[in-house]
């Protein structure tokens, strides 16, 4: 029951957060937080523009969303996949399987975030095209 309970204010979450998202442009409002590590160091993380490039998904444009944050726009067919594969393997009445993952998974995904973090901070071509543009 408390399962069902937290997974029902995660949907809601979810839902009330991509509403919020598709209505108002996070780079155009002043109350939309800014990436703090860029506002500290000068250097993009791997999450800057990802909220634009949201804001881009939900009115579909992928491009727009590509220019913003490329690895987030490719990694979430991933995490969708993920999550469903998930939720169909724990079904009621079937085993969950604990070690359902590649043991690689996790650590490439994390790899290729620190390369991306690196990358998107190179200035020279064609590496500037990571970095979050408008």
């Amino acid at each position: 029951m408390k399962r069902r309970f937290w997974m029902l204010a995660a949907a809601v979450a979810l839902v009330a957060g991509g509403a919020l998202l598709y209505s108002v442009d996070p780079g155009r409002v002043w109350w939309a937080p800014p990436c703090l590590f860029h506002r500290l160091t000068g250097l993009y993380c791997p999450g800057c523009g990802t909220g634009r490039a949201l804001h881009k998904l939900f009115h579909a444009d992928l491009a727009g969303a590509l220019r913003l944050n490329p690895l987030m726009v490719v990694v979430i067919p991933l995490l969708v996949y993920l999550v469903v594969r998930s939720s169909v393997r724990n079904r009621p009445g079937m085993r969950a399987n604990p070690a359902s993952l590649p043991f690689w998974l996790p650590w490439t995904i994390l790899g290729m975030m620190v390369v991306y973090w690196v990358s998107r901070n190179i200035h020279a071509y064609p590496f500037t095209l990571l970095a979050p543009h408008k």
